[in-house]
């Protein structure tokens, strides 16, 4: 566990939440001031192995090995324009498929230990402007696609344990089939506002329509609109059905 807490411990302040570049503002929505920023010394306190490579770190769950991270959420709606894949629970959850209690800080912490690099590069491959699309992808990962993940779902129905590529559970418009283009998702990373940790304070964990302050985003054609997606009916469990996320890296196919 040793190497692991280390690693935590130098991580630099930076390195967990990016600076804000010049971008449109976001709505500052009901965020609280006081919400914290990620403190690595506290983190540190606060990691527990579990396993041989197994760790915890407040509600999150991952596998220094694998570098697969987890962590719990519940269906949080069945009908309606949705905007996120995630939210806490006190934040867009109007526009959210899944709510969690967890936290965001603790998931871009235990995001870094797995050794995923945060970065803008795909999520704007759309843009065809190579000026607007410089302007827009702000930072790069040191070493190529290692921003990029591939994000599942599970949930119990019975005894069955049911596991889905988070496209599945999509419905687009207007032929209103199954986002299953979308293969990742980018590792974009939270931000530092004045005010604290920009996903802890406006709830943003995984966002489908573009949001700067989320820790993940939806890459792709359709992440600058806001009313393309639904929630797949057909394939999800019932409001408040315990959902467990599941994130690991993404190796395309060849």
């Amino acid at each position: 566990m040793r190497p692991l807490l280390l690693t935590l411990l130098t991580l630099p302040v930076l390195a967990l939440a990016q600076e804000e570049p010049p971008r449109p503002k976001f709505e500052q929505g009901k965020a609280d001031p006081g919400a914290p920023v990620p403190d690595v010394a506290a983190a540190a306190k606060r990691l527990k192995q579990t396993g041989p490579d197994e760790y915890e770190l407040g509600q999150i769950k991952f596998n220094g090995k694998t570098r697969e991270v987890r962590f719990p959420s519940v269906l949080n709606m069945r009908e309606g324009d949705i905007e996120y894949a995630v939210v806490h629970e006190n934040g867009k959850t109007h526009e959210a498929l899944l709510k969690t209690t967890a936290s965001a800080i603790d998931l871009q912490v235990a995001m870094l230990l797995t050794n995923y690099q945060p970065g803008h590069t795909g999520l704007f491959d759309y843009e065809k402007d190579e000026v607007v699309r410089k302007k827009r992808e702000s930072t790069a990962p040191k070493t190529p696609g290692a921003n990029f993940v591939k994000l599942e779902v599970e949930w119990k129905d019975g005894n069955k344990l049911i596991r889905r590529p988070f496209g599945e559970c999509l419905l687009v418009k207007p032929e209103r089939k199954p986002a299953t283009d979308i293969k990742q998702f980018v590792f974009n990373g939270s931000m530092i506002q004045a005010s604290g940790f920009s996903a802890e304070l406006l709830g943003s964990f995984i966002g489908l329509y573009y949001d700067v302050t989320a820790v993940i985003n939806c890459p792709g054609q359709r992440n600058d609109l806001d009313d393309v997606w639904s929630p797949n009916t057909a394939i999800l469990p019932k409001e408040e059905t315990p959902v467990t996320v599941i994130i690991t890296p993404f190796n395309p196919q060849p």
